[in-house]
């Protein structure tokens, strides 16, 4: 693939934001410390006919009026805080990159559903990602096609709400109203009074671990990125072989899903029985401490269900998996997101280092299991009369993170599509066995 930039622009939000001096730091909430510092690539593609890129540029101006965080970049460090934070600066803006994919003609050339490390040029260079919270690229095709590019720091802001931002933006190219607006109400974060610590947050969000040497990619053994796409009819037999194998017939799509994909991995990665292995699952805040969907910023904590390879892979593996999925989830309720919010209080100025930025890019044994399934993407609509043609994470580096997205694109209609990267070895042996309920 050839992907020709012909400039970039600084999007500014209109109207601007009225500044407390040449600049405000705004500092990193304790949520937004535990995420990674890790800059996420989401790919959006639009059949013709869409708005041109002046349009969509002035759309994206008025919205970030809105999320005036996605204008800013991030420090280094606090010198204060002793932690990152937001600067937004009098010039605050996001920039946006204009490209041609030369060799394209048709969306379907580009093999969206088939990902490769080709799509990473379809991103907005890396430089302008360093500091940035958010940059966009806008890939035009001959055949009047539409990808958009947005890279976003996860330091700043979670999954939904990128995802609302982004239907914010439609909304605006519309001409409609941004509705429910965002809330940006870091009073939010209430500490009790005194402020308790229940749980080793210290040792779970966060790592005690200065010295750690990150697991690296063996040279010799490049990752791959596969998609597997589940059916809605699967899933239901599916759901329905994992009540009778738990005896509970209330299990959800995702936890379901979630059990079938660890041990299926467990199985590709051949591992040893008396290994360990532990998934990180993503669980969202907001209804636990009662926040509005609308919160904008980072507000997920991860469960961290355990389980040996013999425990997955006996004949009750998938009764056990779902056992420790539920377990694990349940145990993140009001009372563990407070004593989260506490810590924070309690360790303010202190210079916390999140679990994740220790790991590098080989998570094996280990699995990361993100669920997109709950976002609204699938509300995104730029105008023009054509539904989004598909929405796809783009290239994931990393070793051992499943992604499950709605399979509402052009290729496949309803189901869930999972993206999953691991070693080119096991690709192969997880496609031939992803759809088995042995």
């Amino acid at each position: 693939m050839e992907v020709k930039r012909l400039g970039s622009t600084l999007v500014r939000a209109t109207p601007e934001r009225k500044m407390q001096g040449l600049e405000e730091r705004i500092p990193l909430t304790i949520f937004d410390q535990a995420a990674s510092n890790l800059v996420i690539n989401v790919l959006l593609a639009f059949s013709p006919p869409t708005p041109n890129n002046d349009s969509m540029k002035s759309a994206l101006a008025k919205a970030l009026a809105n999320f005036p965080l996605l204008t800013g970049r991030l420090s280094a460090a606090d010198h204060e805080d002793k932690h990152p934070c937001v600067i937004l600066a009098a010039d605050a803006c996001v920039p946006v990159f204009e490209a041609n994919v030369v060799d394209c003609s048709e969306l379907a050339d580009l093999h969206l559903h088939e990902p490769s490390a080709e799509l990473s040029k379809l991103q907005p260079p890396m430089e302008a990602t360093n500091q940035q919270v958010m940059a966009i690229q806008l890939n035009r095709l001959d055949c009047g096609g539409l990808v958009v590019a947005v890279s976003s720091n996860h330091k700043v802001a979670d999954g939904q709400s990128m995802s609302s931002f982004l239907v914010a933006w439609g909304k605006v190219l519309r001409g409609k109203e941004i509705e429910p607006m965002p809330l940006h109400d870091r009073s939010l974060f209430a500490p009790r009074d005194p402020p308790v610590c229940e749980f080793p947050h210290e040792r779970v969000e966060f790592t005690m671990e200065r010295n750690h040497v990150p697991r690296v990619l063996p040279e010799d053994q490049p990752v791959v990125n596969i998609v597997v796409h589940y059916a809605d009819e699967f899933l239901k037999k599916m759901r329905e072989t994992a009540s009778q194998a738990s005896g509970d017939d209330r299990l959800t799509r995702f936890q379901c899903l979630a059990a079938h994909v660890w041990r299926k991995l467990t199985i590709a990665r051949r591992l040893e029985e008396t290994e360990k292995v532990n998934i990180r699952i993503a669980v969202n805040g907001r209804p636990r401490l009662m926040f509005p969907e609308e919160f904008f910023g980072n507000l997920v904590l991860c469960a961290y269900p355990s389980a040996t390879v013999k425990e997955l892979l006996q004949k009750d593996g998938l009764g056990h998996a779902l056992k420790a999925i539920k377990d694990a989830v349940g145990q993140m309720d009001r009372r563990y997101f407070q004593s989260f919010i506490d810590f924070g209080e309690l360790t303010k100025g202190e210079k916390l280092i999140p679990a994740p930025e220790v790991e590098g890019d080989l998570l094996s044994p280990n699995v990361e299991i993100d669920s997109w399934l709950t976002f609204h993407f699938h509300q995104i609509d730029i105008g023009g009369g054509s539904a989004i043609y598909a929405f796809t994470p783009s290239w994931i580096p990393v070793e051992g993170v499943a992604i499950f997205v709605p399979a509402s694109s052009s290729k496949n209609m309803g189901g869930v599509n999972v993206h999953l990267s691991l070693l080119a070895h096991q690709a192969e042996i997880f496609r031939n066995i992803a759809h088995s309920l042995e």
